[in-house]
């Protein structure tokens, strides 16, 4: 089904249009997931403590609200320097989750970030409640921690452990440090679950293997380094994936 997606900045509204904008957001979000009550999806969607928050809204042909990824700008000091991290979520209805609807619009966002940063270091930061969405980007993503090609050095390591703790994702168990208790769970069925269990898919095993149990709300965090390599190779990996073809380029380690 084919979907506009409207950018806006949730500042910019008037408080009525902003209640209504938080209504709507809201239901369509209880329709994907549990878990989440209405003060905390206003925290960490509409107004989180960002340097700077837009919301892509996901609308059919007949203007109604079928989905939102809304992008947050942290700026953040790690250790000596000031970095940007890039956090955010996500949810589209079932139906409409075909034809790279998120995915198109979370690569062209990290590819003007990038530009809008060109001189700073900038990260991708994820902690994804369920294997599609890990699938999804880490099947394009050059390079993406943690993953089943390489191990995840150990200043990366660090570097997630130092922003989960700043970013106040909770660690559920120490044998499983990436694994964080997030809270959203996906609305989906025993079949569905099933198929994903089932899946052939080298990323959907290793993220099933890595958050076992992500529909109790545990969430995958996961790391994107948004060097210009790694979004060029990135961009290259969609487009030509987009097409059919099977020529992606992933970093080696």
């Amino acid at each position: 089904m084919k979907v506009k997606v409207l950018t806006i900045e949730p500042k910019q509204y008037s408080q009525d249009r902003l209640n209504e904008l938080i209504e709507s957001l809201y239901t369509v979000h209880c329709k994907i997931f549990d878990g989440v009550d209405k003060n905390t999806f206003i925290h960490y969607v509409v107004f989180p403590t960002a340097k700077h928050t837009k919301i892509h809204l996901f609308k059919n042909t007949q203007g109604e609200l079928v989905g939102y990824f809304a992008l947050h700008h942290f700026e953040k000091r790690i250790g000596q320097k000031k970095v940007i991290v890039l956090r955010g979520e996500t949810g589209i209805l079932p139906e409409y989750r075909r034809d790279h609807n998120v995915i198109t619009v979370i690569i062209k966002e990290g590819v003007m970030s990038k530009l809008l940063y060109f001189f700073r270091e900038v990260y991708v930061l994820g902690c994804f409640v369920h294997p599609i969405v890990y699938y999804s980007i880490a099947k394009n993503a050059y390079r993406i921690y943690p993953n089943y090609r390489y191990k995840t050095p150990q200043k990366i390591n660090s570097l997630m452990f130092e922003l989960a703790k700043e970013f106040h994702l909770k660690e559920i168990d120490e044998t499983r440090p990436f694994v964080r208790d997030i809270g959203w769970i996906t609305k989906e069925s025993d079949v569905d679950r099933g198929r994903l269990r089932d899946s052939k898919k080298k990323e959907i095993q290793f993220y099933l293997e890595q958050n076992p149990h992500y529909e109790k709300g545990y969430g995958l965090e996961t790391f994107i380094p948004l060097s210009l390599i790694n979004v060029l190779f990135t961009a290259y990996n969609f487009i030509i994936s987009h097409f059919g073809f099977n020529f992606r380029i992933y970093a080696k380690n």
